[in-house]
C-alpha cells in the first residue's frame, strides 16, 4: 500500500467522517469552577496592601475558617484569629499557583485519541478534563473545604450537564 492509498483511506473513512460532523455541529462546551477562590489556586496571587482590593480579591475569612477548623483542629475565637493570620499574610505576600485544571486539560490533549476512541464526542473529553482537574485537587490538597472539587460543572450550550 502506498502513502497516496494511506492517505485516501484515512480521508475517506467512516472515523474521520464521524470526527468532521462533530466538529461542524460541535455545541458550546465549558467546565465552571464555582468556588470563589478556585482563579487564585490555579494562578496565584500578588502581594495587596490595597484594602479595597483585598476585599474584592482576597479568599473569604468563612472558608479559610472551615479549613483552619477541619485540618488544625482549633475552633471558636481563636480559629477565628488564626483564619484572618492566614488570611493577612495571604493578603501581604501572595500565593504560590497550585494548578489543577491546566494539567487536567493538558493530559486531556496527550489522551485525546484514546478518549475518543472509547467516545467520539467534545462532552467525553470535557468529562475527563473534569475528572482529572477532581483527581489534582484531591492529590494536591488545595481545596479548604472540599468544595472545589463538589463544584465543578459542566456546562453544555447554557444548559448545566
Amino acid at each position: 500500500m502506498t502513502a497516496a492509498e494511506v492517505e485516501y483511506e484515512w480521508e475517506h473513512s467512516a472515523t474521520l467522517d464521524k470526527l468532521r460532523a462533530l466538529v461542524e455541529e460541535a455545541d458550546e462546551w465549558w467546565i465552571e469552577f464555582r468556588t470563589p477562590y478556585a482563579g487564585y489556586i490555579e494562578f496565584g496571587t500578588g502581594p495587596s496592601h490595597e484594602p479595597e482590593v483585598r476585599a474584592q480579591y482576597w479568599p473569604p475569612l468563612a472558608p479559610l475558617e472551615q479549613w483552619v477548623n477541619q485540618k488544625l483542629g482549633i475552633t471558636g475565637e481563636e480559629g477565628r484569629r488564626v483564619a484572618f493570620a492566614i488570611q493577612r499574610k495571604l493578603h501581604e505576600v501572595g500565593m504560590e499557583p497550585q494548578p489543577f485544571a491546566r494539567p487536567a486539560v493538558a493530559e486531556a490533549k496527550a489522551h485525546i485519541a484514546e478518549i475518543l476512541e472509547r467516545d467520539l464526542s467534545i462532552e467525553a473529553v470535557m468529562k475527563y478534563v473534569m475528572a482529572r482537574a477532581r483527581e489534582n485537587i484531591q492529590a494536591n490538597g488545595t481545596s479548604y473545604t472540599h468544595a472545589m472539587e463538589q463544584e465543578i460543572y459542566l456546562v453544555h450550550a447554557g444548559k448545566e450537564g
